[in-house]
């Protein structure tokens, strides 16, 4: 394998996307956690036994999404983890996820998490397969 170079532009391009993707991971981790913990009325030991299962299944597709970001080699694959992850934070925005939500969870925790759930099952991972289909053969440079 040859190493190449990336431009200052697709670099700047990258960390952003990775960094915007990373704040998604945390805003959906802190959501589901506080969901938990107000559900539970306390931390207890059935969360955090699941909590690497809740890390898979809500994290995934954000971390995926740095993934696609940091190994991205042309400018095409670029975007695509843009969109991916663009459409991941605006998803966890419309599905009332967002950490500055919180407030609002109190009174509807289950249909938040509800929520939550369904739009990951249904939304976030069929958009990060499809992305991430979409983003090998744009990410091959050619010789």
């Amino acid at each position: 394998m040859s190493e190449t170079s990336v431009s200052g532009a697709l670099l700047l391009v990258r960390i952003v996307v990775a960094g915007v993707a990373l704040a998604t991971l945390a805003a959906v981790l802190f959501a589901v956690g506080a969901i938990a913990i107000s559900k539970a009325h306390g931390l207890m030991l059935v969360d955090v036994l699941t909590a690497p299962i809740a890390l898979v299944v809500y994290g995934g597709p954000p971390l995926l999404a740095v993934g696609l970001a940091v190994r991205a080699r042309t400018a095409a694959a670029a975007a695509v983890a843009a969109g991916l992850t663009s459409l991941l934070a605006g998803g966890l925005v419309t599905l009332g996820g967002a950490p500055w939500r919180f407030a609002s969870w109190q009174g509807g925790v289950a249909d938040v998490q509800t929520g939550l759930l369904l739009g990951t099952l249904l939304g976030a991972w069929p958009l990060t397969l499809l992305g991430t289909a979409l983003w090998r053969p744009l990410n091959r440079e050619e010789d």
